[in-house]
């Protein structure tokens, strides 16, 4: 595993006391996984895997999510929730926000 993405998932866990139930892929812990489409040209070729993940993967190139075993994102759709609805909400949100000058 490449130095950064273990400074996310492992280290990142066990610096918010959270080491012993995920950071890392054991039986028993809590796992998340996330899915990426490496087919697309910014990506190709790939010489290291954990290098692409960190400086040249993008949030577009996320297909499926699984958090605790749910898949909450399939084919790059939010699965859980609404997303038009959120949008709306948002930019409904956005507009009192700045007291109508949207």
């Amino acid at each position: 595993m490449g130095t950064v993405v273990r400074m996310a998932a492992r280290w990142g866990a066990e610096a918010l006391g959270l080491g012993g139930k995920t950071g890392s892929i054991k039986e028993g812990k809590a796992a998340d996984l996330i899915m990426l489409d490496l087919d697309k040209p910014h990506l190709t070729p790939i010489y290291n895997i954990h290098s692409h993940l960190v400086n040249s993967a993008r949030p577009s190139d996320v297909q499926n999510v699984m958090v605790a075993g749910r898949l909450v994102v399939e084919d790059g759709r939010l699965t859980t929730a609404d997303e038009r609805e959120i949008l709306d909400k948002a930019r409904r949100w956005g507009r009192k926000i700045a007291g109508g000058r949207q």
